[in-house]
């Protein structure tokens, strides 16, 4: 009974994906960031508050096999990238900002995306997740 007790905890505690993401067969969400308020500050000031309905729309999801990446409301666009093709992650501070920064291997071609700005300890968390995932 305790062991029930346990799983049903576990189970509360994961992150869960965003709405309408769709997820795999076998595929669990390990983390969901999203931009960090305190740095979007300005945004907030200069939209009376409405920011903070884009600001939960632009999110990272990692999984145990890949990062997606959605961004807008109107006019949304989601990528997918599986974690084995990810070269390399690491946190970035820019001023009072902090990012993901994810360099991308492929067969066409390298590239880099700056995920953030976010705080300091979602971003290392996030880089964190991403290469412990890679197999």
């Amino acid at each position: 009974m305790a062991r029930r007790a346990d799983e049903d905890q576990v189970a509360a505690d994961a992150p869960r994906p965003p709405r309408g993401l769709p997820l795999q067969r076998g595929e669990e969400v390990v983390m969901v960031a999203t931009p960090s308020r305190i740095a979007n500050l300005h945004k907030y000031v200069i939209t009376l508050g409405l920011y903070g309905i884009w600001r939960k729309r632009d999110t990272a999801v990692v999984t145990n096999r890949r990062l997606m990446i959605g961004k807008g409301i109107f006019r949304r666009e989601e990528s997918s990238i599986a974690i084995n093709d990810i070269d390399s992650a690491k946190f970035a501070r820019r001023w009072f900002n902090c990012y993901a920064h994810v360099r991308v291997g492929g067969r066409a071609r390298r590239h880099s995306l700056d995920i953030g700005p976010m705080s300091a300890r979602d971003a290392r968390r996030l880089v964190g997740e991403i290469l412990a995932n890679r197999s």
